[in-house]
């Protein structure tokens, strides 16, 4: 059972004969992996069930699929997945479930997709409890935090609007907890400050967004970037662990909290994907990550393509941009998403689909010391 704080009323006490027990702190259990400690294979995992996380990262730092990965966990044990997409399309999705290992049978019967495109009313939020009382999930993952606010007509910097989000979507999907259901691990995937030295520990947005994460909150840095037919490597940083069960070893000069690295492989393995999490070999660490994607020459010319689309298409939607845009849907989102972190582009939707405008001009060519451009 998920030892979490009974909601009562402001009159009346929470029971504490429970906690006077000496029950354990909560364990994560989902997203899950294990290690080996000192000769003996140890059981480790990300997230808590009924319990709010978030996943923070770069374009293309691997960090849908991290959740895909837990999601394919979770649906070959039986267990319901519900997975709300704001980014993506059905047919990405379950193509990269199906490259996972996942089979349609199970796609079909455990794994419930969402792809809203209008504002959550009250209505969606009782029906969306109700779904996961029924179906019990053990995990619901939120992808896209930013455009989730800017359907919904609020701003990921505003304190009141945090508060509002979370009543209206994260704690809807918490339930009591009983023997035989613990409640979801509920994770939602957001963007991070562009600048990787001065992001800290956190994602975008209000100081009151972060604090309604009760959970464990991740940053995903990528080493190695995954492709077709290639070895993809991201590091998992723990940035917040309000339950205190997440295991992590101090890293760098900072002694950042690292708690391990996600492989994603699709080399010689015709379109599969084997991806797995493990923890930290701190020894074997080389502390010299790649290039970060923004910053390579081929992504910043897709960046300009995008970027000149919009500015003659003021209002344009994500999808018109992928429509007449050439690359990948996924490469061509994150370039959008970068435009928008980097304030290039702002998303003007006030409740429905994007709406995305020209900010500030943008160029491909970056002048760097010495008078060199690159």
């Amino acid at each position: 059972m998920a030892n979490q704080a009974k909601r009562t009323s402001w009159t009346k006490p929470v029971p504490l004969t429970e906690a006077l027990k000496g029950a354990p702190p909560p364990s994560p259990t989902v997203g899950r992996w294990t290690a080996d400690v000192e000769g003996k294979t140890v059981a480790r995992a990300l997230f808590y069930p009924n319990e709010v996380h978030s996943v923070g990262g770069e374009p293309e730092s691997m960090k849908s699929w991290l959740l895909l990965l837990a999601a394919v966990q979770e649906i070959d044990q039986g267990k319901h997945v519900f997975y709300v997409d704001m980014e993506a399309n059905d047919r990405s999705i379950v193509d990269r479930l199906r490259r996972l290992g996942a089979s349609k049978v199970q796609i079909r019967r455990l794994f419930h997709y969402f792809r809203p495109d209008e504002p959550m009313t009250q209505g969606d939020q009782n029906a969306l409890r109700g779904s996961i009382k029924r179906q019990q999930p053990s995990l619901v993952v939120l992808d896209g935090v930013t455009e989730a606010y800017s359907l919904q007509g609020l701003s990921i910097n505003a304190a009141e609007d945090a508060a509002a989000w979370f009543q209206m979507f994260s704690r809807k999907c918490q339930v009591k907890p009983t023997e035989d259901y613990a409640g979801p691990a509920i994770v939602e995937l957001d963007h991070v400050v562009k600048d990787r030295d001065g992001r800290g520990n956190w994602t975008l947005g209000t100081q009151h967004k972060k604090a309604g994460i009760k959970g464990a909150m991740y940053i995903v840095e990528s080493v190695s970037q995954f492709g077709k037919g290639k070895h993809g490597r991201s590091r998992l940083f723990l940035a917040k662990d309000s339950p205190g069960g997440v295991e992590w070893v101090g890293y760098g000069k900072d002694r950042r909290r690292y708690v391990g690295d996600l492989h994603c492989d699709a080399v010689d393995l015709g379109g599969d994907v084997n991806a797995w999490i493990e923890s930290p070999n701190v020894e074997a660490v080389d502390d010299t990550p790649e290039v970060p994607l923004t910053q390579q020459p081929d992504f910043r010319l897709l960046m300009q393509k995008v970027h000149e689309y919009i500015s003659k298409n003021a209002g344009c939607s994500l999808r018109s941009i992928r429509d007449n845009t050439v690359g990948s849907a996924e490469r061509i989102a994150s370039a959008v998403e970068a435009l928008v972190s980097e304030g290039y582009v702002a998303n003007q939707s006030t409740g429905q689909r994007g709406k995305y405008v020209v900010a500030k001009d943008f160029t491909a060519l970056r002048v760097v010391p010495g008078g060199a451009k690159s």
